[in-house]
């Protein structure tokens, strides 16, 4: 199997600039130069674990991008603190100091540029900060910077500090609408000095250092994220829904099952049958007899590991038996997967989904909660999702059945 590196810088190109600086309303994109760095940062935090199996397109990859640079965008969304002048002393003159205000140049803010407007502050050592913002996130005071920048000791530090402000990128906010163009606006409006490109790029410099803090769980524990991205699932109008809480879902099953004409799909986690007078009996009892009258009945139940707590083919076991003896069509998932969905498909136009379980605590303990969706459009969605289930389970076996 071959395996493909993502170089996350190398998916920054001028198409994809120019997308995000059309978005931010720029009447001209910035050099993919200026918005390389930040850019293949925020990627790298957001991405997840840089290799795939099958090589994307170039549309592919820029869909990629566009929605990793939109999540964070969202993620980093926030109101922005308000600069604080810096204070400087002045020689001392007949025993006393003036104290003077001078202009704080803020650390994660300023580019390499701004920062060398700083005395003391050399070219080399502005851009080791602003590489260093962009690796280890946002720099907190200036002993965090010293600590984490070469070539700054404790004297030029002391010379720096009156000169540099350390606000730092606010905690993100409820005000995300998951639209990049919308958000992105939000970010730009937080930034009320310098041109509008300069804004963007203090823009993505932001973003790039929030991430940098608060990386993405795929790219903290190295889980790969797929560049491709989901379509929508198909919207369905429904004449009618009822609502099944408790115990009106155990009766409403029972009903809706000796009713079904011509097929009944079940996708359940758990199926317990601890003894013949346990509820799940009539549910089971009223497969085996649609079974019997010529109805089609699949049932696919989850199948654990032996190192999993979920103990399903335990609470299975009996269940499967019993339709298995029955004759009804049974199969389990693979035991790397859980199947933990729980739903009912019924004819051509009716699908029973939700929490419960085939359980006495579903039916009558727990405040499950599930739906009776009348829609052959829904049905045919649904079937769709337990036709693919099914291909990947296996037929079951008899097995043991739980100890008491």
């Amino acid at each position: 199997m071959t395996v493909y590196r993502i170089d996350w810088g190398a998916m920054i190109d001028r198409p994809l600039v120019a997308v995000l600086a059309a978005a931010a309303g720029l009447a001209a994109a910035p050099t993919v130069t200026a918005a390389k760095p930040a850019l293949a940062r925020i990627l790298e935090m957001s991405g997840g674990w840089p290799y795939v199996t099958a090589k994307p397109g170039q549309a592919a990859q820029r869909a990629f991008a566009l929605r990793l640079v939109g999540e964070a965008f969202a993620q980093a969304l926030g109101t922005t603190a308000q600069q604080v002048p810096g204070l400087e002393l002045g020689s001392a003159e007949d025993g006393m100091r003036a104290i003077a205000t001078v202009t704080r140049v803020e650390v994660n803010i300023a580019d390499v540029g701004e920062l060398t407007t700083v005395p003391a502050l050399t070219l080399r050592i502005a851009q080791a900060i602003v590489d260093e913002r962009l690796r280890g996130g946002s720099l907190r005071n200036m002993a965090d910077l010293a600590n984490r920048v070469a070539n700054v000791g404790p004297a030029l530090s002391r010379k720096l500090a009156p000169f540099l402000g350390f606000m730092q990128p606010s905690a993100p906010r409820t005000g995300a609408t998951g639209d990049l163009a919308q958000d992105l606006g939000a970010l730009l409006a937080q930034e009320t000095a310098g041109d509008p490109t300069v804004r963007f790029l203090r823009v993505l410099d932001r973003v790039a250092m929030h991430v940098a803090a608060n990386p993405h769980p795929h790219t903290r524990n190295q889980l790969p994220r797929t560049a491709k991205v989901p379509e929508l699932p198909d919207a369905a109008l429904a004449p009618r829904t009822l609502l099944l809480p408790g115990k009106h879902y155990y009766y409403h099953v029972q009903t809706a099952i000796r009713g079904a004409e011509a097929r009944v799909d079940v996708a359940m986690f758990h199926i317990a049958l601890p003894a013949d007078d346990h509820p799940t009996k009539r549910l089971l009892d009223a497969l085996a007899a649609a079974h019997e009258r010529g109805v089609r009945v699949r049932v696919l139940v989850d199948r654990d590991r032996p190192t999993d707590p979920y103990k399903s083919t335990v609470i299975n076991a009996a269940a499967v038996n019993f339709l298995l003896d029955a004759r009804v069509s049974v199969r389990v998932d693979a035991p790397k997967n859980l199947l933990h969905s729980k739903f009912l498909i019924i004819d051509a136009d009716r699908t029973i989904i939700g929490s419960h379980n085939w359980s006495a605590g579903s039916y009558f303990g727990f405040d499950d909660l599930s739906v009776d969706v009348d829609s052959s459009a829904f049905a045919r969605s649904a079937r769709r999702r337990f036709d693919d289930l099914w291909r990947g389970g296996e037929r079951a076996s008899r097995s043991r059945p739980p100890q008491n």
